[in-house]
């Protein structure tokens, strides 16, 4: 199963082991097409990841935007500067290029912004970070190192130009739900400023809120002792899908390098992306 389209908004993208789920509910409630596609995913279930993690993605049917989500193990993170060195040459090439150039004058900067309007969130009050980054670099401010899987989720963010997410899967509790969020959901965020998510859409676990394509949350950031993570890439619904999948593979490769790690695997079934549709949009690892 490499690609299913319809006419209807639903969109899956699967190749080797990098999953992007697009979901665009703007059609009629009444579409033929809509209800084929309904039936057509009805009892389609793959199940990914390794049997000791136990989360899944849902995504609320109503979500204007994409994402590219993989889980990886194994994970070597530590505190070398490698990878910080390739996010300053990166924020390099970006000041040589664009020096004195107006923001929203670099290409591809629109989308992230694209992304924060259709959420909620108006780009011109709280910057989408990967903007923040750039605004940096254009302006030869310091970046600041974290740890090499944060570090190498900073220059995929200012490479890509676009919200990313990184998580230590150990700490996620339970299933994992993307939608809008309401007035419970809040958080204290890696900028240490607690965030009310209220009418914005937020990844929510059992324990509650604990990211979004605004700021992750301090409960599950990684760390040195970080050794598994869900690494999630964020984009409008209009943002190219080949691009997206080749974003998650260099996003993958470039973890790889600095830290180890290999993409979930379940021993028994191997690697395996899929979706069923029930109440909401679902990819996910297998429950215990």
């Amino acid at each position: 199963f490499v690609s299913r389209q319809s006419t209807a908004g639903f969109h899956l993208i699967y190749q080797a082991e990098i999953c992007i789920l697009i979901y665009d509910f703007r059609f009629r409630k009444g579409d033929r097409a809509a209800r084929r596609v309904l039936l057509i995913i009805q009892d389609f279930e793959i199940i990914t990841g390794s049997q000791r993690m136990s989360s899944r993605i849902t995504l609320s049917p109503e979500l204007p935007l994409q994402m590219a989500a993989v889980f990886m193990d194994s994970l070597t993170v530590s505190n070398e500067k490698a990878a910080f060195t390739k996010l300053q040459e990166c924020a390099g090439n970006y000041a040589r290029r664009y020096a004195g150039t107006p923001i929203s004058d670099i290409p591809d900067v629109h989308y992230a912004r694209e992304l924060f309007r259709v959420i909620g969130i108006d780009p011109t009050k709280r910057r989408p970070s990967s903007e923040a980054l750039l605004r940096r670099a254009i302006k030869n401010k310091p970046l600041f190192q974290v740890n090499t899987l944060v570090d190498v989720g900073n220059w995929c963010s200012l490479d890509f130009l676009l919200p990313i997410g990184l998580y230590d899967a150990e700490k996620i509790k339970g299933d994992i739900i993307v939608r809008q969020g309401t007035q419970a959901d809040s958080y204290d965020a890696l900028n240490h400023q607690h965030i009310q998510f209220d009418g914005r859409y937020v990844l929510v676990d059992e324990s509650g809120a604990f990211g979004s394509p605004m700021t992750d949350s301090l409960r599950t950031a990684v760390s040195e002792l970080t050794s598994t993570a869900l690494i999630i890439i964020w984009a409008p619904i209009h943002f190219s899908k080949k691009l997206l999948e080749q974003n998650a593979r260099t996003f993958v490769s470039r973890v790889q390098q600095f830290c180890g790690g290999n993409i979930t695997r379940n021993k028994q079934y191997g690697t395996y992306f899929g979706v069923k549709y029930g109440e909401s949009f679902i990819v996910g690892r297998q429950s215990k």
